[in-house]
């Protein structure tokens, strides 16, 4: 009797439908929106109602006969009744839907007539577009239904004037500043990539991190920050020897370093202590983005080291930025078999490990990364999946390597 329906579960399993969007699709399907009624007596809506089989009649005739009755005498909701038969207790009626002849007596039924009424009226005035796309997305636009209006401006200006090449805080939209677009990139972005034609999307930035330039407005500058290791590269305006600077990626782009070894290095801590090394700069890595190192060409004619921490997410780095800066080759330092087996005793818990294919590894960084991923050495250290930090390896031995993998 457990999973058998009360008033009250079956007003929720409407509720459920509500919320899923399901009535907002059924007022959108063919002309249902001016229509007078979308449900009738010959077409209604129908809910499930869970109730009584045969073995349970036969099982607890009393109870199921309670049961049936207490769905007789509500009055909140027509009910359709089927007939069971059984050897012993005969034909039985039991219930078996909620039946709803009227759009009104679904809504009243689950106290949404005011919230009906405004959609309804919101939906008639809006632009096909967006019927659209609340069409196939009606639970984001009932998520969201109070920014929509603000989202339609938006549609409405990118429409008129696609890729801008505005900042996000020039957009000339009243009640759209900056905050609103930060914490909406999920609903407007999904909402701009349905709409937009597509020469008006950059689909090489994502909706997130990327939101502005997928969308064409100017996003701040990509920074990138970098160390001369040897005192006998100059830098323009800068007297000291092996300065830590920071430039735009376009200013970064535009330079041309008396260099002939670059290493990238993914932890702060090891860039800073990055020893001073012949014909050397160093570069403060940032995580996926190699957006504003694909630009420098003068880069890919120098010899390329990257070091990341030894785990799965270090790999999956390393793969991307050999794609990002291919043709030209990119070593690594320190993710191999061996270091993770020599240093395993500094291995500390992975949070969120990743199963990737990457196919831009060597075969010793392959070897490694599967044996990540396989937690071969996890289960040795009774963790679920194991990582090397850079700062855990012995200085003394990263400044050894490190001159070794430079002069070779």
């Amino acid at each position: 009797m457990e999973k058998w329906s009360s008033l009250r579960t079956v007003k929720q399993k409407c509720l459920d439908q509500w919320n899923q969007g399901k009535i907002i699709s059924l007022l959108l399907e063919s002309d249902n929106l001016f229509a007078p009624e979308i449900f009738t007596p010959d077409s209604p809506y129908k809910v499930k109602i869970a109730g009584p089989k045969a073995a349970d009649i036969r099982k607890d005739f009393e109870k199921s006969m309670s049961f049936t009755q207490k769905w007789m005498i509500q009055n909140e909701v027509k009910v359709e009744f089927t007939v069971v038969s059984t050897k012993l207790m005969g034909h039985q009626k039991v219930p078996v839907n909620a039946v709803f002849c009227d759009i009104y007596d679904f809504i009243d039924f689950i106290g949404m007539r005011h919230e009906f009424d405004s959609i309804k009226a919101e939906l008639t005035n809006m632009p096909q577009c967006l019927i659209d796309f609340i069409r196939r997305r009606p639970q984001s636009y009932l998520k969201y239904r109070s920014d929509f209006f603000r989202i339609q401006m938006i549609v409405s200006y990118l429409l008129n004037h696609p890729m801008p090449k505005i900042y996000l805080r020039e957009l000339p939209i009243p009640s759209v500043d900056t905050k609103f677009l930060e914490n909406h990139k999920g609903i407007i972005g999904e909402v701009l990539d349905f709409v937009l034609p597509p020469d008006f999307v950059n689909k090489d930035e994502s909706r997130s991190a990327g939101f502005a330039k997928r969308y064409g407005f100017k996003d701040k500058p990509e920074r990138i920050r970098f160390r001369i290791l040897d005192p006998m590269i100059r830098f323009p305006l800068i007297n000291n020897d092996c300065p830590d600077i920071t430039l735009d990626s376009q200013s970064f782009a535009n330079l041309e370093l008396d260099c002939k070894n670059v290493i990238v290095c993914e932890n702060e801590v090891s860039f800073l202590a990055l020893p001073n090394l012949p014909s050397c700069i160093g570069i403060f890595g940032s995580g996926y983005g190699f957006s504003s190192l694909k630009k420098a060409d003068w880069l890919k004619k120098r010899k390329i080291v990257y070091w990341g921490d030894l785990d799965t997410h270090g790999f999956a780095i390393l793969s991307e930025f050999r794609k990002a800066m291919a043709p030209c080759a990119v070593d690594s330092f320190f993710m191999d078999f061996n270091t993770l087996i020599k240093h395993k005793s500094f291995c500390v818990e992975e949070p969120k490990a990743r199963n990737d294919e990457l196919i831009m590894l060597t075969d010793e960084e392959s070897l490694a990364y599967r044996a990540l991923v396989d937690n071969k050495i996890g289960l040795e250290l009774n963790l679920n999946h194991v990582r090397l930090e850079q700062e855990l390896i012995p200085w003394n031995e990263v400044e050894r390597e490190l001159r070794k993998k430079i002069s070779d």
